[in-house]
Order: C-alpha cells, then structure tokens, then sequence
C-alpha cells in the first residue's frame, strides 16, 4: 500500500527544487531516523534529501532546541529567546577551546529527543512532574569534551573561566532558587572508561552545577591529554563503549556553524550496536591485568583489584540497562556479569 501511494506523488516530489529541500526537512522531519527513513523510498529522493547539509540543519534546530528545555526551567524568564541568549554565550567561550560535544545528550539531539527529565541529585530518580519530559532519557549531566596540553592546563583557571560565563548569563536565571558550584569530580569509570584510557586520555573532570530545589542540570567537562594526539572529536569516535555512542557535535563561529559525524551511522538508526572494538580490547586487557594480580602473594593489590571488579562489572550491567531502557540493542558479545579467570568476559 505504502509503495503504490509513494508511485503516485513521487514525480511531485522529485520535482521539488534542491533549495527548498532544506526548509521542508527541518520542518517536517525530527531525527536522522526519519531523514533516513524518507530517503529510503527512492534511490533519486535519498540523492536528493540524505545530504550532509540538511543533517546538519536538523541538528542545529535539534541541538538548540534540547539545550533550551535543558536549562529552560533554571531561567527567571521561560521565554526562549532568553535561553538561546545563554546558549549563544555558551558556545562563544567553548569556541575558545577545541571541544566537542558528546555522550548521551549528543546521542538524544541525533535522534530528536525533545526533553530530558530532571533528575533528583539526592536520590538519583527522575522527578515524575516533569512535563513533557521524555523519561527514557532521564539524566541531569551535558558531556563536553576538551583537549590540553597539561603543561597549559590549569584547574582554577579554566574554572575562572567558566565561572566569567557564569557571571555574564546568570542575571537571565532565577536568583531566588538557584545555587551554583564548580567542584571537580573525576569519576571513577567515566563512560565505563578502564585503566588505559584514564592513565593515558583523561587529565581532569570538572563539573559545573545548576541547581534548583531537586532539580540539577551538570556541565561535565572532560579534560583529554593533547599530548596523545587525541582530539576531542576523535576520542568520542573511538574511545566509547557503545558504537551508537560515538558521535559528537560542535560548533564553529561563536555557534552560528553546526558540525556533526557520526561514527556508526546504522547503529544509531536502528537504535543497535555491539560494543567498540577498542572498548572489548581495553576490557579485555584489564580482564587479563586482573588475572596476573590474583597470581601473586601481595593480598593488598589482591584485595584493591577485587574491589574494582565488584565495582566495574555492575557499572557495566547498569549501562547496559540504562540504554536498554532508552530502547537499544546490544548485540554480539556482551561482558559477563561475573569474573571467571580462565574465560574471556566478551564469550
């Protein structure tokens, strides 16, 4: 039915001018589901519409969009332009550093997600009386990948530097309900990061909170090690876990200039994916590392490495559920939930 009904308006389609495809994506189309979905009806429509520039545009609208109900409810004016006034500002003193965003609000902007709920920052649960608010997609933090070089990088001055953001936008939020800190927060496994890449990658973790009654919206900036060769946007292609995670988004201009890649084009369309190969090879090194430890005669690293695998391999098993909730699918080999020295987890 559907086929017999596309035949009939596609000469209509395929007439369209290549300049007006740009405005009715943005305004008929809300994800790169839907984008590649449309194009899928034809080999001519997919040259016409599944262009990088129109993806793009669809980002942009997206990423505006989901960042403005991400703040919206910090403000002490819910009109949206305030709230793009702060965006703006953001993404000018981010335009200072080479960044990108990434992780799961990056993955949401792709796949059109409207509102992240709050999250309880005592409890950790989402608030059910968020309106509008998609609960699959709970979650208070925003990733924002940075690359320095550690001779240059410094703490309280970065923070400075956030906080100069801070002090320019933070008469457009509401000052009565509003408490905002900068502490840092090196998390322990990051994005289920091991060994490798905290030793060699990550230099610091610097959280910048907003805060109101129960609700808490996170700044979480990764400070990445430039001495490795590694930008931002090349971690987030190789250094996660999840392929339909390695994607990331910035902007150029002071944000009036979108970019995007996505990594695993098919495992974000199809909301499916096995784990990164680099993340079954670092685990499974810190597997092997694990096995060398139980080995010896010191019972205090015994006693350290215990405590991490009680620690990582729940941490594993929660993200699993935590995408499996938000409607993904793990395929192929998946880690065990628990540690057997003779086997490999991903068998």
């Amino acid at each position: 039915m559907m086929s017999q009904q596309y035949r009939k308006i596609e000469p209509t389609l395929l007439s369209i001018p290549q300049e007006l495809w740009g405005m009715i994506i943005i305004f008929s189309i809300k994800n790169i589901q839907e984008l590649s979905s449309f194009s899928m009806l034809s080999k001519e429509l997919r040259m016409k519409v599944f262009r990088k520039q129109y993806f793009l545009s669809l980002l942009h609208q997206n990423f505006y969009a989901l960042f403005s109900n991400w703040l919206l409810y910090f403000t002490s004016s819910r009109e949206k332009v305030v709230v793009r006034s702060i965006i703006s500002k953001f993404l000018s003193f981010l335009s200072n550093y080479n960044y990108c965003f990434s992780g799961g609000f990056a993955l949401a902007t792709i796949l059109g997600v409207q509102d992240i709920s709050f999250i309880n920052h005592q409890q950790g649960t989402p608030i059910e009386n968020d309106s509008h608010a998609d609960y699959k997609w709970c979650g208070s933090d925003m990733d924002i990948y940075i690359s320095a070089i550690p001779m240059r990088y410094n703490r309280d001055a970065f923070c400075d530097q956030v906080y100069a953001w801070w002090q320019e936008v933070k008469n457009l939020f509401s000052p009565s309900t509003l408490d905002v800190g900068s502490r840092r927060q090196l998390r322990k496994y990051g994005q289920c990061s091991l060994k490798l890449t905290k030793t060699f990658f990550i230099i610091d973790v610097v959280n910048f909170h907003l805060t109101s009654g129960r609700k808490e919206r996170v700044f979480q900036f990764i400070i990445l090690d430039a001495r490795h060769h590694i930008t931002p946007t090349l971690f987030c292609r190789t250094k996660f876990d999840f392929t339909f995670l390695t994607n990331w988004i910035r902007y150029l201009d002071e944000g009036t200039c979108c970019q995007a890649h996505v990594e695993y084009l098919n495992a974000v369309i199809t909301k499916s994916g096995p784990y990164t190969p680099f993340f079954i090879k670092e685990w499974e090194g810190q597997w092997r590392h694990w096995q060398i430890a139980r080995n010896t005669d010191d019972k205090m690293l015994q006693k350290y490495h215990r405590k991490q695998r009680n620690t990582m391999i729940p941490r594993i098993q929660e993200r699993l559920r935590k995408y499996a909730a938000r409607g993904f699918i793990i395929t192929g080999n998946i880690p065990k939930s628990r540690f057997y020295f003779e086997k490999s987890p991903f068998r």
